[in-house]
């Protein structure tokens, strides 16, 4: 039977919403529990597909009334989803999640179509992540910073300096302000989606189908970007009846006194 449940299908993921709103973060901690699970799944990113290919743009790249810059980001959106999509056709993977900003209703019914084009098999599930709270938007700053390569070996607080100052040399926060102006958040009940506010605070789910989507509903609800103790308990030891341990097994007295 296939991990992703009784509907036996190929899920695509679509993140949704402004830069710096831990669309990534939640990408690939979302990968990393789908994979324990056993599904097959891979974060496709166009931004690092664009810094691949030699991209470094300032703001206006992001300019939606810069006609040259639109049309070089939907081709690089597009051969993004379509190595994407490619991959789970294939068979070479379960879960494929398209890492963008895909911040238009034009953008998302285009991806749907897309996706559908290519099988109808393929499940399409939206994630649209709105943070607006300065809190959590300093926390995502600190992620940023502690798993950029550009920063690895420097002191968070020297390197969260460096990054707010590169942030406003490479006109970062106009680049989002560039977003903002065409920003639609998902307001089509048609969609499958899942709408994380704040990194959970909130959590606005519709249309969630199959045994995939529902754990990825309950992971979400459970985020967090907040570090937190682990603790590792261990029993001690127990009198065994006829050779098995039972609930009712009374402590030994090796297993009464502390660690």
């Amino acid at each position: 039977m296939s991990l992703l449940g009784d509907d036996r299908k190929r899920l695509l993921i679509v993140m949704v919403g402004l830069p710096a709103r831990g669309k990534s973060f939640i990408s690939h901690r979302l990968t990393n529990y789908l994979t324990w699970y056993g599904l097959r799944t891979k974060v496709f990113n166009v931004g690092a597909y664009r810094r691949a290919v030699g991209g470094n743009e300032d703001a206006e790249f992001f300019d939606a009334n810069n006609k040259d810059a639109v049309a070089k980001r939907e081709n690089l959106a597009w051969t993004v989803l379509n190595e994407l999509l490619s991959w789970l056709v294939l068979g070479e993977g379960d879960v494929g999640i398209f890492d963008a900003t895909n911040t238009t209703d034009e953008r998302r019914r285009m991806v749907l179509e897309c996706a559908l084009t290519y099988s109808s098999d393929i499940k399409v599930l939206f994630i649209e992540s709105i943070c607006d709270d300065p809190k959590v938007l300093e926390a995502n700053l600190k992620h940023k910073v502690s798993s950029s390569p550009d920063f690895v070996g420097i002191d968070p607080e020297k390197a969260s300096l460096c990054f707010r100052r590169a942030v406003r040399l490479n006109d970062f926060s106009e680049r989002i302000r560039k977003y903002e102006q065409i920003y639609r958040p998902i307001g089509d009940d048609s969609l499958s989606y899942i709408k994380v506010i704040n990194l959970s605070s909130k959590v606005v789910c519709n249309k969630i189908h199959g045994r995939t989507q529902h754990r990825i509903l309950a992971f979400l609800m459970s985020l967090h970007v907040l570090e937190r103790p682990v603790w590792l308990v261990r029993p001690g030891p127990v009198t065994y009846l006829n050779g098995c341990l039972r609930f009712s097994s009374s402590l030994t007295r090796h297993g009464t006194g502390g660690c």
